[in-house]
């Protein structure tokens, strides 16, 4: 598993690279203003109102189509997935045209506080990018079906097309015609689309409009799906909420927030969807197999995965928080103000990264197992506590209140998901696992001690690029050195690969 994840991991990382450019491109041109806000609710919407089907296609798709397979061979389960790709074109189509109707109270919903031109602007690029959501469908099931049969490269790296065109966009828009930046999405989804087709087809899967023949299958999952889709709704809801109090809390509030929340997203991407990405096709084959160990054992070597590996992560990026915003956008439009917001912002979305990972693995493992209800109950409630926590915090923290609010909410569901998981595998958590967690929050902490004496130190006499990259090489020598020097069982495992991939290589 640690080969396949490392190798998603450098995809992922260069697919989020060119998403963070994205995000440097746009606060170099529109900075934290009302036409980035504008177009942020105009590329929000369109994805919000997809993604509870989107992720629940994600979610449920895997376990229907390794369960089909098992029962009744490979080619059921292509009948069923070209039956899934039509019958979401054609709910596109319908959510589509409705949308398009109630533009303006859409856009009204997401940010209460638009008015004037930043609404007008708001609601034609919102018309625009609606249109792209009839290719949201295919590209859902077709990222599915590849990972599936293990081909992470393609799926992995579908960021790439999506941020050319966006980026584009942004620099052509600049010159004066401000609904270029809605048509760049539409063009972004229609070459993931593209991309994903060619290499399906490869796979043995091409799509072809005929009238449904797995009517029986399509309603298994359906069953699967609408705890998901629950979820997941509510999960749209809080991102409803928190862009409408950022949006009546100061004008660019949407923007720093969405600045903040791209560079945590990129580290959770990195580590956490990487490793998700990998071991979601194992566990539900595990499941369907219902072999209980093998499961157990996928799970441990993921949670022990994501300990070693974002415990340092989030200490080290709450600490550089001010010094990362600065260096990566700091320059063109994006003033101190902008800075100042999106520094506290990316401060405690930080806080919650840990959490936000354990959620998604272990709602995973309950959907494999055919228990969406679950994820979708505990969803519910961090959902709840996340609008209450925004309305009370933001009055004290203000922008920064919702991203803590974020961050507890987080943490809240996955401790409630993890005591549920436990009671239904049991033995996730040895002695073992938690000396190792334990030595890894002993390696961190100090890691974070000189981290930050040395941040001190630098940053009166050298730029904030140098004071970052010296703190980060530092903290990381720190930090591995004390994993070896305390035997950390993941560092070794990680060593002794490195070493047999020498070896094997000199041979």
């Amino acid at each position: 598993m640690r080969k396949t994840t490392f190798w998603v991991m450098v995809l992922i990382t260069v697919s989020k690279m060119t998403g963070l450019i994205r995000e440097i491109t746009l606060s170099y041109f529109y900075g934290a203003s009302y036409i980035s806000d504008s177009f942020l609710i105009a590329l929000t919407i369109p994805l919000v109102i997809f993604s509870f089907i989107g992720e629940g296609v994600s979610t449920a798709y895997i376990p229907t189509f390794s369960n089909i397979e098992t029962k009744s061979g490979k080619s059921q389960a292509l009948k069923f997935t070209n039956d899934l790709v039509g019958l979401l074109i054609l709910f596109s189509l319908i959510v589509i045209l409705v949308s398009i109707f109630f533009t303006d109270i859409l856009v009204r919903a997401f940010a209460i506080g638009f008015e004037g031109e930043t609404l007008d602007l708001a609601v034609r690029l919102t018309k625009i990018t609606l249109i792209g959501m009839i290719f949201f469908g295919p590209i859902s099931v077709y990222r599915s079906y590849l990972r599936y049969i293990g081909n992470y490269t393609i799926p992995s790296l579908l960021g790439l097309p999506m941020n050319f065109f966006i980026i584009i966009g942004i620099i052509v828009s600049s010159k004066g015609n401000l609904s270029l930046l809605g048509f760049s999405v539409v063009l972004a989804s229609i070459a993931q689309l593209v991309l994903l087709t060619i290499y399906a087809k490869k796979h043995e899967f091409a799509f072809k409009f005929k009238y449904f023949q797995s009517k029986t299958e399509l309603k298994e999952m359906l069953v699967l799906m609408v705890p998901v889709i629950i979820s997941v709704a509510v999960n749209d809801i809080n991102v409803l909420v928190d862009k409408s109090i950022a949006s009546s809390l100061v004008v660019g509030g949407i923007s720093s927030l969405n600045y903040a929340s791209k560079l945590n997203q990129f580290i959770q991407s990195v580590f956490v969807l990487s490793i998700v990405t990998v071991i979601y096709p194992n566990i539900s084959k595990a499941a369907s197999n219902e072999s209980l160990d093998k499961l157990r054992m996928i799970v441990k070597d993921a949670l022990s995965l994501i300990f070693f590996l974002l415990v340092p992560l989030t200490i080290g990026g709450m600490l550089m928080s001010d010094l990362i915003v600065e260096v990566v956008f700091f320059r063109g439009n994006f003033n101190e103000f902008a800075l100042d917001m999106t520094s506290w912002a990316l401060f405690f979305y930080t806080l919650g990264t840990l959490s936000y990972a354990l959620r998604q693995i272990f709602t995973r493992v309950f959907v494999a197992m055919h228990d969406s209800k679950t994820p979708m109950i505990n969803g519910i409630i961090s959902v709840i506590l996340n609008i209450v926590l925004n309305f009370v915090l933001s009055h004290f923290l203000g922008l920064s209140g919702l991203a803590l609010a974020t961050s507890i909410s987080a943490f809240v569901c996955a401790v409630l998901l993890f005591i549920q998981l436990n009671d239904k595998v049991s033995n996730i958590v040895t002695k073992k696992f938690k000396n190792m967690i334990c030595k890894v929050i002993i390696c961190s902490s100090v890691m974070g001690i000189v981290t930050a004496v040395i941040k001190r130190i630098l940053m009166s006499s050298f730029s904030s690029e140098i004071t970052l990259i010296i703190s980060v090489i530092v903290g990381c020598i720190v930090y591995f050195s004390l994993s070896y020097m305390l035997k950390v069982e993941e560092l070794m495992k990680l060593r002794n690969y490195v070493t047999k991939r020498i070896k094997v290589r000199k041979l």
